[in-house]
């Protein structure tokens, strides 16, 4: 029997989960970190998630960029989140949200700070994207050092860096742009590896169109999606290695768009551009429907786990993600005339307390 979704917040708070690539749970999984989007502010909010308890973090002035969300992630062992707002760094210690928020680093005129930061493990390194006079950079922002460091930078649309927490000497990153004409999308930089950045897949050949990349949790290799458009590549979940080796597929689906993986490695979770059991691909037919799917990462066998609806927007994407131990996804739906968002919680059919022991 499928689980029942549970409703976690309402369209009347207009709220929702952070970027698939980052954290947002804190209090060692305990609380769940939630943003709060409104016409003069945005806010954020944490939720114990078994009494509902909520404690406001932040709250900023709305930007008048359509998409200047608040975006953070947040380091499990420091309990520190970070999040850019104002063209500003700021980091919070959420066991003591009282002290407010300490800024880290503002950017001066005419540049801009990339608004999806990437913490570290131990919370104490934050990297985000900085552009200006044409280039994309990769900046490190360290809590003991005062100085930035510049780690590199490409003269096209770079973006979505973030560190790979299996092991943080890598970080992934983007080359943004039409996913159709963008044919090297997913980067990695390594200090000595691959000190100017390196492309993972190079998709010339098979003509795919690729895109939502994001490290695992488990080992060093990067989960995306590639659209079902292209004639010699099946679409769907695809694992990328920055070693050299071959991409696998993981699971075939024309309709996939967004990833979430389990930090064990063992699922994934996929949401969809239209129903899942509708033949066609991107948007044909989709009627504004998202449907989220859990993925056997070994098997690429598929269940079906609850139906959302998108608009295409940030943050009215369902964005599915795990909690720390693989037992429940998270996930947004758009309300249908599109102008709020709310967040459901659905139990992970295949999770049984032996997972718990094994983890």
């Amino acid at each position: 029997m499928r689980p029942t979704p549970i409703l976690i917040s309402e369209f009347s708070q207009n709220r929702y989960l952070t970027y698939p690539h980052a954290n947002g749970f804190a209090d060692q999984g305990n609380s769940l970190v939630l943003g709060e989007l409104w016409e003069d502010t945005v806010n954020l909010w944490k939720i114990d998630i078994a009494t509902r308890a909520e404690t406001l973090i932040c709250s900023f002035p709305r930007e008048p960029e359509p998409e200047k969300l608040l975006w953070f992630d947040i380091s499990l062992e420091s309990n520190r989140l970070v999040t850019i707002a104002q063209n500003t760094v700021w980091l919070f210690d959420l066991s003591d949200i009282e002290r407010g928020g300490v800024e880290l680093f503002h950017a001066s005129p005419n540049h801009i700070i990339h608004p999806l930061p990437s913490l570290s493990n131990d919370g104490r390194r934050i990297v985000i994207g900085h552009y200006t006079e044409g280039r994309h950079s990769a900046l490190l922002i360290s809590i003991d050092d005062p100085n930035v460091k510049k780690l590199f930078e490409h003269e096209w649309w770079a973006n979505h860096f973030h560190f790979c927490p299996h092991d943080e000497s890598w970080i992934g990153y983007s080359h943004e742009g039409d996913p159709d004409v963008i044919r090297d999308r997913i980067w990695a930089w390594h200090a000595d590896l691959a000190s100017s950045g390196k492309p993972l897949f190079d998709q010339t050949a098979s003509g795919s169109a690729i895109g939502h990349e994001r490290w695992c949790f488990h080992a060093t290799s990067a989960l995306g999606i590639a659209y079902g458009v292209s004639s010699t590549v099946p679409g769907g979940l695809f694992e990328f290695f920055p070693d050299g080796r071959p991409p696998r597929l993981v699971s075939a689906g024309d309709r996939d768009w967004h990833v979430g993986v389990s930090r064990d490695g063992r699922w994934a979770v996929v949401d969809t551009t239209g129903p899942y059991d509708v033949p066609g691909y991107r948007w044909t037919d989709a009627a504004d429907i998202s449907d989220v799917l859990l993925v056997d990462m070994q098997t690429g066998d598929r269940t079906f786990l609850a139906r959302s609806h998108q608009y295409m927007r940030h943050p009215r994407h369902p964005h599915p993600t795990f909690n720390l131990d693989g037992s429940a996804i998270y996930y947004n739906e758009s309300s249908p005339d599109a102008s709020r968002n709310r967040v459901w919680m659905i139990p992970n059919p295949a999770w049984t307390e032996s997972d718990q022991v094994r983890k």
